[in-house]
């Protein structure tokens, strides 16, 4: 019966460190608008590059516009709301450093 209680207990804290947006399941420390943004960005790139690929350039450009206007608000609510990932800062960090060396 002990062991029932605990491991509702683990399933109800589990359920409240993830956020989850339709398919998407977040941990919610990462969770917040602009992640969600670069997320959309990302997915968006395939099927942009297709219809390119494709000739349909009038529907490349509407989501190439779309993904750029998510890049736009990205960058926006990040900076005004101060909100950055560690993994953000670590890669900046790796760019300098090898932006900065003399190898490259």
């Amino acid at each position: 019966m002990g062991n029932q209680v605990a491991g509702q207990e683990d399933k109800e804290a589990e359920e409240e460190e993830y956020l989850t947006l339709g398919p998407l399941r977040m941990r919610r420390v990462n969770a917040n608008i602009p992640n969600f943004l670069t997320v959309v960005r990302i997915v968006m790139a395939l099927p942009v590059g297709y219809l390119f690929y494709t000739g349909e350039h009038q529907l490349a450009f509407y989501g190439f516009f779309v993904a750029g206007a998510c890049d736009f608000w990205d960058g926006y609510f990040a900076r005004r709301w101060n909100q950055k990932t560690v993994r953000v800062r670590v890669w900046f960090r790796c760019v300098l450093v090898v932006g900065n060396s003399p190898v490259g």
